[in-house]
């Protein structure tokens, strides 16, 4: 083979590691916001459970009301 084939062959084959290594890292970078999409979709769940747990629990003591520490008509 000549030089310039070669050089050919060469320039060929980082120019397809090249497109190897870039379909990779976009694979990689689109699995890892998934996750990390994933994750922050989770913890806002959680957190409108718990802002929801505690509103019923707010609203069930305000439902509560006062015993009386005097009788009427006792003094």
């Amino acid at each position: 083979m000549s030089a310039e084939v070669t050089a050919g062959w060469i320039g060929g084959l980082f120019g397809f590691g090249g497109a190897i290594v870039g379909a990779a890292s976009a694979i990689w970078a689109s699995w890892f916001q998934r996750k990390h999409e994933r994750k922050q979709a989770q913890e806002g769940r959680k957190a409108a459970q718990h802002d929801a747990a505690y509103d019923n629990a707010v609203k069930a003591v305000l439902k509560i009301k006062p015993v009386p520490t005097q009788v009427a008509g006792c003094a």
